[in-house]
């Protein structure tokens, strides 16, 4: 019990230390604190696209299922399964779309923190290259 007591010690020390170096981060990057309500903003506009593009996907009829299989050249005589099933396959393919458009969001997300703490820290004495604006500056070099 000693030695758990005493391993959790070292760890909460460690932990202080993250969090006092975090803290200044946010001090000298504040735009930091904004940027995430800029890719939730995005995420939402996104999601309202693809709910509309569900919807409008979903409410087809079968003369229009046609119009836009015709429309993309897949031929529906020789495949009559195809009108029939697709409901579901347009809404695998629109599933997949939100799915790689939410891990680009977040892949986006994670470059730009990352590349912006570490502009940071290694060019924060640096008075040219340093930047209060590093997420914006950030996600300009992605």
């Amino acid at each position: 019990l000693f030695c758990v007591v005493l391993s959790m010690c070292k760890s909460f020390q460690q932990l202080m230390v993250l969090l006092h170096e975090a803290a200044r981060t946010l001090r000298e990057l504040p735009s930091l604190l904004f940027f995430p309500f800029v890719g939730m903003i995005s995420m939402a506009g996104c999601t309202m696209l693809f709910v509309d593009t569900t919807l409008g996907a979903m409410s087809l009829g079968p003369s229009e299922v046609q119009y836009w299989l015709e429309y993309m050249n897949l031929p529906t005589a020789q495949y009559p399964s195809l009108v029939e099933h697709f409901h579901k396959i347009s809404m695998l393919v629109i599933l997949f779309s939100f799915v790689w458009i939410y891990e680009f969001h977040t892949g986006m997300f994670t470059a730009t923190v990352s590349n912006a703490t570490s502009h940071w820290y290694f060019y924060r004495h640096d008075t040219r290259k340093a930047s209060r604006l590093g997420t914006l500056c950030a996600f300009g070099r992605i």
